[in-house]
């Protein structure tokens, strides 16, 4: 009958810490979004010094891009006024971490390393891929003509072990995309390893056009997400944010933006517009909220 009794008191215990434990985060997630509105701010961690992704506008002294776009809408959308925060590939991940941001829009792919520590908002806003931007005269025309070469990369971006383990290349990790740049100009690499997008804004101008190009076909990443802090799991933060995304895909936002900083041409941002906008019985294909229902097209 002890034995019993202690069984079922240890079951009760174990309700209440959970009930207890649910209450405590749901505190958590309603605190965020509360002072954000409470505040009428939202404070959003952006790329720091990536061209067309996000970069101070040395004229004006306003950051500007494609990030800081995104990042003006869902201010917008949510009724308050915007601090934006530059953030070096080293720095964004503990500025959520710390909540030094309340929402991240740094071009971060989606890995299972970053979902441990940080809280992915799905569907994800974008896919660009990784390409190397090289001067023309270097002749290079396939990955594998890369290897044992020396290769520019940002220091800290996830694919620079990928490329490296698989093609052989003589990696060179720099502090800052201008500086790859540089180096790559006058010649200390072959070519500089990146996000698609960010390289091709220096296709542009007519210097960056004669000199460079990029020739191969882009490798494949994971699509980026929009990060939260991990205790936004679930929470209304995270909703909200969801729904925004779906409301730019739906609503060609993303399109638009592609053609406004003139990113190479995506795939996936006419994929996700398509899928969105597409019904059955009058109904969307795709509904929200998401959720272990929604059709695996609707999240890729």
């Amino acid at each position: 009958m002890r034995l019993k009794l202690n069984q079922r008191a240890s079951s009760l215990y174990g309700l209440l810490f959970a009930a207890a434990f649910l209450l405590l985060s749901s505190a958590v997630n309603a605190d965020t979004l509360d002072r954000i509105l409470s505040n009428k701010k939202i404070i959003i961690g952006v790329s720091k010094d990536q061209g067309v992704l996000s970069q101070l506008n040395l004229s004006t002294g306003v950051i500007e891009g494609f990030e800081p776009d995104l990042a003006k809408d869902l201010a917008n959308s949510l009724g308050v006024s915007l601090e934006l925060v530059p953030l070096t590939i080293l720095q964004r991940e503990s500025a959520i971490i710390d909540k030094k941001v309340d929402v991240l829009i740094a071009s971060l792919s989606d890995t299972s390393a970053r979902r441990k520590v940080m809280q992915p908002v799905i569907p994800h806003y974008y896919l660009s891929g990784v390409n190397v931007l090289t001067r023309k005269d270097e002749n290079i025309k396939s990955w594998e003509d890369l290897r044992g070469q020396r290769v520019c990369s940002e220091y800290g971006t996830f694919y620079n072990r990928l490329v490296t383990v698989r093609f052989g290349i003589d990696l060179i990790p720099l502090h800052g995309h201008k500086i790859a740049v540089d180096a790559l100009s006058d010649g200390r690499c072959v070519g500089i390893l990146y996000e698609e997008s960010t390289m091709g804004w220096r296709l542009q101008d007519t210097d960056g056009g004669k000199q460079f190009h990029i020739p191969l076909e882009k490798m494949q990443t994971p699509a980026w997400s929009i990060y939260l802090n991990i205790n936004e799991k679930y929470g209304k933060l995270e909703k909200i944010i969801s729904d925004t995304v779906v409301r730019w895909h739906r609503d060609g936002v993303i399109m638009e933006l592609e053609k406004k900083w003139k990113f190479p041409a995506s795939s996936f941002s006419s994929d996700m517009n398509t899928i969105w906008n597409k019904k059955n019985n009058n109904e969307f294909f795709c509904k929200t909220p998401i959720n272990n229902q929604t059709p695996h097209e609707c999240l890729k």
